[in-house]
């Protein structure tokens, strides 16, 4: 008889999964950061800082991001919470519609990024700070076992320069005091680029495209900060793939209908396309109820999906003015293509982007049926955009 037939045993050997753990669910670094800004935007943070450090670390030459922190003037969490944030599944959304439902993105999303992360929150004053913390060596070695209780601690010491009075950067101003929370990324190793300049570019497109209705309305704005060098830092503007926001990130020139003019424009600049109306959808809208089945009460229910259409203006697709007999080859097209595809978006954020199965891109040369004449078919889609907003 098997002496351990009657022995329980824990679900999860810890000790041995914590590079499991680590090597789950990001496609990369930045949809692993955009989890700990959605928490934030839960948490009605109005401001979010992504801060970065970085140095010449001993096997190289060039600076490279060895700690990443996430800045916020929101709610803040109780002591309780603090500590529960780290523990996977420990969702607090769950019966609730919003961006982060299920608990799972802070642990997950940083220990993707690094070994250790650290939680900071207040709630009645950044005086009245509380912090715990998750360490994937610790835990493989056993001396973690368990998640501790919150312990009142001052915010580290490095990071106090960003709780001064009347806080300026990037031309805004800012207030931590009273509320929010800051969450640290110690000893970095899988933030990729790892390069500030690069790192940066990357998470200015992706967070301006993933949050573009959030920071375009002017409810959230989220901030890319370098810890000592201010020229890198920069407020994330929309990058609307539907290219209709009048205060997107790339703008059309009309006297000038190839340059790419991004973050920086002339006087005249309007979006690069308008809404796609047909005689069916004649506002580039079409709103569309659909049934689906809720897991949570094992119904069938329904909701409305609303679908926006937008195609470039003839103005900056004008062969006749253009000195590139292809305008896709431009700067300016080149852009455009990169975000051609179909956006789906629930409670105003992007949560996904792609082809999805339903077209291709590519151009095919074709013969008509009388095998006279070649067609070139260019893909109808190729500058005509589209978005899904479920709403359910």
């Amino acid at each position: 008889m098997n002496t351990n037939d009657n022995i329980g045993m824990d679900i999860i050997n810890i000790e041995d999964y914590g590079e499991a753990l680590r090597n789950s669910g990001y496609k990369d670094i930045e949809s692993a950061m955009a989890e700990i800004v959605d928490n934030s935007l839960q948490a009605e943070a109005k401001n979010v800082l992504v801060i970065i450090k970085d140095r010449v670390p001993s096997w190289g030459k060039k600076n490279q991001v060895y700690e990443v922190a996430f800045l916020d003037d929101g709610t803040g969490m109780s002591p309780d919470w603090v500590q529960g944030c780290l523990r996977f599944g420990n969702g607090t959304r769950k019966n609730e519609k919003g961006i982060g439902k299920f608990g799972v993105g802070l642990p997950q999303s940083s220990l993707y990024a690094c070994p250790r992360v650290e939680v900071y929150s207040w709630q009645g004053g950044v005086g009245d700070c509380y912090c715990s913390y998750l360490d994937i060596e610790q835990i493989s070695s056993g001396i973690q076992k368990k998640i501790n209780p919150a312990e009142k601690k001052d915010i580290p010491e490095e990071y106090k320069k960003y709780f001064k009075s009347r806080l300026k950067l990037v031309n805004d101003e800012f207030e931590f005091k009273s509320s929010g929370t800051l969450v640290i990324w110690k000893n970095c190793d899988n933030v990729v680029p790892s390069t500030a300049a690069a790192l940066f570019r990357r998470l200015g497109e992706s967070f301006g495209k993933k949050y573009r209705y959030l920071i375009g309305n002017g409810k959230s704005n989220i901030y890319l900060i370098h810890d000592t060098k201010d020229q890198y830092n920069e407020k994330v503007l929309p990058n609307d793939p539907l290219f209709l926001m009048e205060n997107n990130i790339v703008l059309g020139n009309p006297n000038n209908v190839e340059q790419l003019q991004k973050k920086t424009f002339v006087e005249g600049s309007e979006p690069l396309f308008e809404p796609y109306s047909t005689p069916m959808c004649p506002t580039g809208i079409h709103k569309l109820l659909v049934k689906y089945f809720d897991r949570q009460t094992k119904t069938c229910k329904e909701g409305e999906v609303t679908l926006k259409f937008s195609v470039v203006k003839e103005k900056f697709y004008d062969k006749n003015h253009m000195t590139c007999p292809n305008p896709g080859n431009t700067a300016m097209g080149k852009f455009v293509g990169g975000l051609e595809g179909i956006s789906v978006v629930r409670e105003g954020r992007e949560i996904d982007f792609g082809e999805f199965g339903f077209y291709s891109d590519k151009n095919n040369p074709s013969i008509d049926g009388g095998g006279v004449k070649l067609i070139l078919i260019e893909t109808w889609i190729k500058f005509l955009k589209c978005q899904i907003i479920n709403n359910m």
